[in-house]
């Protein structure tokens, strides 16, 4: 099972973006969370 994860920013012009993951905030470029897999945790 994987993590959760949270959209917390994005800069003016998008790119970087922050997400906070257990508790912390990261900064990452455009170009590296395109690699994140996500999957919702709502039903459509």
């Amino acid at each position: 099972m994987g993590k959760q994860l949270k959209s917390f920013f994005t800069a003016p012009f998008g790119d970087p973006i922050a997400v906070e993951l257990n508790g912390s905030v990261l900064s990452l470029r455009l170009e590296e969370a395109a690699t994140i897999e996500v999957e919702s945790l709502y039903a459509n």
